[in-house]
């Protein structure tokens, strides 16, 4: 029961706040705005006010704004007008600040994540475990600024290359004694439950302590980082470098909901923070049904100076829609088998 009563408040918070962002732009650009719900499913309760109907429904596992002219002509407007007749780059702000919305959560809620921290991570080499692989090409001091190619300013740009790294052979461009140098790294690796390559990282990256100025800044960087992070993560799904076992659904979301939870209150913070950035990005995927798909029809209209037909865009989504039900309902399963398992 705790799991679901957490799994639910934090897709509550998190869909709602990305709904709203949606809202108040558009109320602030004059859109009619039909409906405002938190919930999904059967009515529980409503009131119209201003010509927009709040509604709180039965499930709240979500929500939804309903803007007049969102995906088609509209009905005419008791108060506001169709979204459709806005300037393009008015529409292009209204999709985005939903996603916009779920990041700024993200960077909040990783400054207090961090100023709960003692030490925050940089890219320097600090110590190596014993019997190091890694210690017989590295040295404590050196500076990592890329790996495999990638540029590494912040901690986590480091890590997360290093262990999205594949074979187990990394390519390091560091610092070294004021030089620029170039060290090829082989790690230990093993073959992981889920198919998955594990490297094991054989040393640790220097500690700084925390302070006021650079707990908002670790902050920024670290919002940013893992904003790049899911934007590399799903072009692995997409070219095949990750299965469809390293991906999680509902169900697998609860199941890390409820294990950051038993680990205090830092885990399930941060654990809230990657759900959250991973929501507001994976939104802005240029996706049919997605907000990034209705992105790249304004982006579209921009470029040819003529709006695509709405009854075509509303047939693109409406597809998307049942394509995205269909991966969710496929990913659940994946979720349910390894429960299993």
């Amino acid at each position: 029961m705790k799991t679901v009563i957490l799994t639910i408040l934090v897709f509550g918070v998190i869909i709602m706040l990305h709904e709203s962002g949606h809202f108040l732009f558009a109320k602030l650009f004059h859109v009619k705005v039909e409906e405002f719900s938190f919930g999904m499913g059967p009515k529980l309760w409503s009131r119209i006010k201003r010509g927009t109907q709040y509604t709180l429904r039965a499930f709240p596992i979500g929500g939804y704004v309903a803007m007049e002219g969102e995906d088609d002509a509209g009905s005419g407007a008791a108060e506001g007008g169709p979204l459709y007749e806005k300037p393009a780059w008015q529409r292009f702000i209204i999709m985005a600040a939903g996603a916009v919305m779920n990041v700024i959560l993200g960077f909040i809620i990783l400054i207090v994540v961090t100023a709960m921290s003692g030490l925050i991570g940089t890219t320097t080499v600090a110590v190596f475990d014993e019997d190091s692989v890694s210690a017989n090409y590295l040295q404590a001091g050196d500076e990592i600024i890329k790996v495999n190619g990638y540029n590494t300013r912040f901690y986590g740009d480091a890590t997360f290359q290093m262990l999205r790294d594949q074979d187990g052979t990394i390519d390091f461009t560091l610092i070294r004694d004021g030089e620029v140098m170039e060290v090829t790294v082989p790690f230990r690796t093993e073959e992981l439950s889920d198919g998955i390559t594990g490297m094991h990282m054989d040393f640790k990256f220097l500690g700084e302590p925390v302070n006021f100025s650079n707990t908002i800044t670790y902050a920024w960087h670290w919002t940013f980082s893992l904003v790049k992070q899911v934007w590399y993560s799903v072009i692995d799904v997409f070219t095949g470098r990750y299965g469809l076992q390293a991906i999680s659904g509902p169900v697998g979301t609860a199941t890390i909901i409820s294990q950051a939870s038993s680990q205090g209150l830092r885990s399930f913070l941060l654990l809230v923070a990657y759900i959250t950035i991973n929501v507001g990005v994976f939104n802005l995927l240029p996706l049919p049904a997605l907000d990034g798909g209705r992105i790249l029809f304004v982006l579209i209209e921009m470029i040819l100076r003529r709006p695509v037909p709405l009854r075509f865009e509303a047939w693109v989504h409406r597809i998307g829609i049942i394509l995205l039900l269909g991966l969710i309902a496929i990913v659940t399963f994946s979720d349910i088998i390894k429960l299993i398992h």
